[in-house]
């Protein structure tokens, strides 16, 4: 406070939209967006009005033929007319009534489709927050950057590759059946906790190539033998979180591997993090 100026700063957290394309959205907002979406969808035209009032036509027209068909001192053009006014009518409210089940057919479908990805990604959100509740306290320790500190094809494949700031796994062969990268950190890690390593890794459609996480201590300083990996998978299309927990036992070095098992598509690896577990 200065003089009678009272100047005020708050501090807030504001949610920024990642490189792999999650937003934050309001739960208000995303229960109204869900409220519209559950509602029976609008007509552009209302083809019910249309295809009754033809009906209608139809009906009228149609009863009408016989009488005016044995009236005298009728002009003989006025029966067929009734004839055709009669099919005509007939044959195209049939056909918009048609039409109007197929669109509303179609447009059902769509909203229910659209309802189950919400459903399905609500379902995701829920168990992304049970998880969160389960998970222990923890501190970042490195944010591993993607850059040419790593060692890429180190069993002598061409399937890795570095391109903006992801590790972009494929091809169908590797020499050793698999291959990968990794880096090392030295004296980065306190002997006897526990720490988190965690990447993010997302497929292309039709990937049949593996992925696997996989940290070990052997970074050239004795004595070793800490080793942690994770079973090899095709990561989700849309991505998702792999991590696995290591707590070195013998030195205070780490070496992360990414590791690869060829088959056809692409696998993308990254945000890179190493978190200690603090409780």
């Amino acid at each position: 406070m200065q003089g009678d100026k009272l100047n005020y700063t708050e501090t807030t957290t504001v949610h920024l939209p990642t490189d792999d394309g999650y937003y934050s959205i309001r739960k208000f907002d995303w229960k109204r967006l869900r409220r519209i979406v559950s509602k029976e969808p609008k007509k552009e035209i209302n083809l019910p009005n249309i295809y009754s009032i033809l009906y209608g036509i139809t009906g009228s027209a149609g009863l009408s033929i016989l009488p005016i068909y044995y009236a005298d001192n009728l002009p003989s053009w006025v029966t067929p007319l009734y004839i055709i006014v009669t099919l005509f009518s007939f044959v195209f409210a049939f056909l918009l009534t048609i039409a109007d089940k197929i669109e509303a057919g179609n447009k059902a479908t769509d909203f229910k489709e659209l309802i189950v990805e919400m459903e399905a990604i609500e379902n995701q959100y829920k168990e992304n927050q049970e998880q969160n509740n389960l998970e222990k306290p923890k501190e970042l320790v490195a944010s591993l950057a993607i850059d040419n500190n790593w060692k890429i094809n180190h069993w002598g494949s061409r399937c890795a590759s570095i391109l903006n700031d992801k590790i972009a796994f494929s091809g169908t062969t590797a020499p050793a059946g698999a291959d990968g990268c990794h880096i090392d950190l030295n004296g980065i890690l306190e002997v006897g906790t526990t720490y988190e390593i965690s990447c993010f890794a997302k497929s292309s459609s039709n990937t049949s190539g593996l992925f696997q996480l996989w940290c070990h201590d052997r970074t050239g300083t004795k004595p070793d033998g800490t080793d942690e990996s994770t079973e090899y998978k095709t990561p989700l299309t849309n991505g998702e979180i792999i991590k696995l927990n290591f707590k070195p036992g013998y030195n205070k070095n780490i070496r992360v591997h990414l590791q690869y098992t060829p088959g056809q598509g692409r696998i993308e690896i990254s945000d890179l993090k190493i978190y200690k577990l603090t409780a």
